[in-house]
């Protein structure tokens, strides 16, 4: 999991693991699941940060959001051949964001500047484009509400309708459905080679 040092803000990786590039966060080294569960959803102006050692921790997403590029480095770090062991790779989504003016005053550029560093739709795009580098064409799929999610916010715990209502017309849409079916079907990458030579 993903969070970031109080002191600093920089980003650690809580893992219960070592890696030859990892180094490991002498704080939270000993954290327990939940320590890094709360740890990493520690937004701001929701909860509180968490001690963990010396250290106070807060929420991952701002900066790593959406951690797809994190998650692939991780799995490189793990597994040198990670591509070959990847069956598929997926992202969700919480809703794309609407498109808006970087703002006029204070308050609309802090909200603009919010947004920025808890974007998520320029890292997909990104992450998407490097997929035949990366050798992940055809076992990456992102899966995102295009409409409808972009009132809900953090403190907006009581909208479960309006995720059901938009989540369930996402799905009805045949490219959606069409994607679905893909990732149903997709074979880890040793049995596809066997299957289609």
């Amino acid at each position: 999991m993903c969070a970031y040092t109080k002191t600093l803000n920089t980003r650690v990786c809580l893992r219960s693991y070592a890696t030859e590039i990892s180094v490991e966060s002498l704080s939270a080294q000993d954290c327990a699941i939940w320590e890094a569960a709360r740890a990493t959803s520690a937004a701001a102006t929701f909860f509180d940060p968490i001690r963990i050692g010396r250290q106070e921790f807060v929420d991952g997403a701002t900066g790593a959001n959406n951690p797809v590029e994190l998650v692939f480095d991780e799995a490189m770090a793990i597994w040198p051949n990670a591509t070959s062991r990847i069956q598929c790779l997926v992202s969700i989504g919480t809703g794309v964001p609407e498109l808006r003016d970087f703002g006029d005053n204070l308050k609309e550029i802090a909200q603009t500047l919010k947004i920025i560093a808890t974007e998520t739709e320029e890292t997909e795009a990104r992450f998407s484009r490097s997929l035949r580098f990366r050798e992940l064409e055809g076992r990456y799929f992102r899966f995102n509400v295009l409409k409808g999610l972009r009132i809900v916010g953090l403190d907006k715990f009581g909208s479960l309708d309006t995720v059901e209502a938009a989540t369930e017309q996402y799905l009805q849409d045949h490219i959606v459905r069409d994607q679905l079916d893909k990732f149903a079907a997709v074979q880890p990458p040793r049995l596809a080679r066997r299957k289609y030579p």
